[in-house]
């Protein structure tokens, strides 16, 4: 009993033609023209410019959970809504929803854990562009600049966690470290 085959016929598989007869002018151009044949006499259009989306015109708006979001601040928008409605992002100093529409010219002041901006909004943009496009759309204030480097100072020249512990803990040490963790005196 002979099972049906399922591959293409040996004419249609374009490793088994023959080499020696083209079949059509496609094949036959050396390599690198196999288009040749094929292009029409029109000329193809320019290329479209890619938009980037930014708009720097006063009565642009957008909510601010999208604007913190295509700026970069926070990786998602839900985690953008999580913190405007915790109070982390103030506009123009006042607390405000997510949904606050906000304009080139408001003032920023974002929280992001233990950083601290302080910016103010130059361009509206609604879709998320890459680190560098980003950063076209605020600038920072001055002072926040000089705060944050301050901060990073700090940070590096602090001690690592842990950096005084040598070694195993002492028998007396282990005990403290048992206490600790069970609240047992024994």
């Amino acid at each position: 009993m002979r099972l049906a085959s399922r591959s293409r016929p040996a004419s249609a598989h374009p490793a088994t033609t023959s080499s020696s007869a083209p079949s059509s002018s496609a094949e036959a151009a050396p390599c690198g023209e196999r288009g040749a044949a094929r292009q029409s006499t029109s000329p193809s259009p320019p290329p479209r410019p890619v938009s980037t989306g930014i708009d720097t015109r006063p009565e642009a708006r957008l909510r601010l959970d999208k604007w913190l979001w295509a700026a970069r601040f926070f990786k998602t928008r839900s985690l953008a809504c999580q913190a405007v409605e915790a109070g982390h992002v103030r506009v123009n100093g006042s607390a405000v929803k997510p949904a606050r529409e906000i304009r080139p010219g408001d003032r920023l002041d974002i929280a992001v854990g233990t950083t601290r901006w302080c910016i103010d909004v130059l361009a509206i943009n609604p879709y998320r562009r890459p680190a560098a496009e980003a950063r076209d759309l605020y600038r920072e204030t001055a002072e926040s600049e000089a705060r944050r480097a301050a901060e990073r100072e700090t940070r590096r020249l602090a001690p690592a966690p842990g950096s005084d512990l040598r070694g195993r803990p002492t028998k007396k040490a282990r005990r403290q470290i048992h206490h600790f963790g069970t609240g047992d005196p024994d």
